[in-house]
């Protein structure tokens, strides 16, 4: 699964429609705090983040600490 952290409304759902045409399944977020919280609790494969304009900078945002699966 992917999650896509990106605030413009137009990019994510462009971006979106594209990854999902490739196959995996696809999660969204526009804000760097929905992002954080939808991590936790999708426990997502990659992350494709939009590291210049969410609310939460992307490189605090990559340093969330998240539960390990086994």
């Amino acid at each position: 699964m992917v999650l896509l952290v990106e605030d413009d409304p137009d990019v994510r759902e462009g971006l979106g429609l594209a990854l999902r045409r490739q196959g995996p399944d696809v999660r969204a977020a526009g804000t760097g705090e929905a992002g954080v919280e939808e991590l936790r609790e999708s426990r997502p494969d990659i992350v494709v983040l939009d590291i210049s304009r969410v609310k939460v900078a992307g490189v605090p945002t990559s340093d969330v600490n998240c539960p390990q699966t086994a």
